[in-house]
C-alpha cells in the first residue's frame, strides 16, 4: 500500500468542501462547547482529507 493517499477527483473534493462547510455553520450555531469543538474538529478533518497531496 502506497504511503500517499489516493488524489481526490474534483467532485469528492468539492463534497468534502462542502461538508466541512456544513460543519463550521454547525459549530457556530452549537450552544455546547463540546458540540462546538467536535463540529469543528470535524470540519478540519474535511478541509485536511480536501487538501491536495504534498510533493516532497
Amino acid at each position: 500500500m502506497s504511503p500517499f493517499p489516493p488524489a481526490l477527483d474534483g467532485e469528492t473534493r468539492t463534497k468534502l468542501l462542502r461538508r466541512a462547510r456544513r460543519y463550521a455553520l454547525l459549530a457556530e450555531q452549537a450552544q455546547d462547547p463540546e458540540l462546538m469543538r467536535a463540529y469543528r474538529d470535524e470540519a478540519a478533518d474535511c478541509l485536511h482529507r480536501a487538501e491536495p497531496p504534498r510533493a516532497r
